[in-house]
């Protein structure tokens, strides 16, 4: 198959449980189904920029995997990289895959995706791909690729053992590539036009409970409203997280103009690393409000 026309496979993971089975699954992705092309990253290679590969990943995937484990499910790392493949994918292209739990342990913003166990419903999986590539596989031709290597993969998975909690804290990524990350996947939005602001419209908060994604409802109102009263915003509907971080640095900006963009843009996701970024963002830039009154 011509690499022009590969499903561009993004597999999303936090811990070493979550590592090792993402390597497994890279692996067999690319030895039974030739027409995907997976990318995690631990690919990238010595001197590159860690973050600018992997937004460039999310840019360019076309389906996104998380693999989650008991040990990982809040990693709040993993719920950034699902909020960020929502966003790009829409809800229908990102697959939850557990391994060792349950999918009624979920909770939003996870359990609003169509997840899979992966013991269990690994085929389910074989055919999300297969229907997201732009020539799909015959029937019988994907069932005899699964069958030829799927107990196999299996297999292999049975071999990684459960981690403690306390290993999984010391392989969590490093909080300063988690900014970077957030910076450019925001860049990202930027430059595909979906952080413009259009023209503004009063708040309908009826409209926030089909848009919560992975930040709490409550906290995205207050937000929404603190900046709609400072800066341009569209409608909320319109209104993407990458918008309301975009805003926010313009806010800071008009506040501190010494500041460029991307300064600006530190400022608003060294706020977003906590249990409730989005009121962690919305004191933040209160307490920058009052500093310049």
């Amino acid at each position: 198959m011509s690499e022009e026309l590969k499903l561009d496979v993004f597999i999303s993971w936090s811990g070493t449980r979550a590592g090792a089975i993402a390597n497994e699954l890279k692996e067999w992705l690319t030895v039974a189904f030739q027409f995907t092309r997976p990318f995690l990253s631990k690919e990238i290679g010595a001197g590159k920029r860690w973050s600018h590969e992997v937004a460039t990943a999310l840019d360019r995937c076309n389906f996104g995997i998380l693999i989650l484990t008991p040990e990982s499910v809040n990693s709040e790392w993993l719920l950034f990289e699902a909020g960020a493949l929502a966003k790009h994918l829409g809800e229908s292209r990102v697959v939850p895959v557990l391994a060792d739990m349950h999918i009624s342990a979920l909770r939003p913003p996870l359990s609003d995706f169509q997840a899979i166990r992966l013991e269990t419903q690994l085929y389910q999986l074989a055919e999300s791909l297969n229907q997201a590539q732009p020539d799909p596989w015959p029937a019988d031709q994907l069932k005899a690729a699964f069958e030829w290597t799927g107990k196999q993969f299996l297999s292999k998975l049975q071999q990684i053992k459960p981690e403690t909690r306390t290993v999984d804290k010391q392989v969590e990524r490093p909080v300063a590539e988690v900014l970077d990350e957030i910076l450019q996947t925001v860049k990202i939005f930027q430059r595909a036009g979906q952080s413009e602001p259009t023209q503004a419209d009063d708040l309908d908060e009826k409209d926030y409970t089909n848009h919560a994604q992975y930040y709490p409802v409550n906290d995205r109102i207050k937000l929404y409203k603190f900046l709609k009263a400072r800066v341009q915003l569209p409608p909320y509907k319109n209104a993407s997280m990458p918008a309301l971080f975009n805003a926010a640095a313009r806010f800071i900006q008009r506040l501190t103009p010494s500041l460029d963009d991307e300064k600006a843009l530190s400022v608003v996701a060294k706020h977003l690393i906590s249990e409730r970024p989005l009121q962690e963002l919305l004191e933040g830039l209160g307490r920058y409000e009052a500093k310049s009154a």
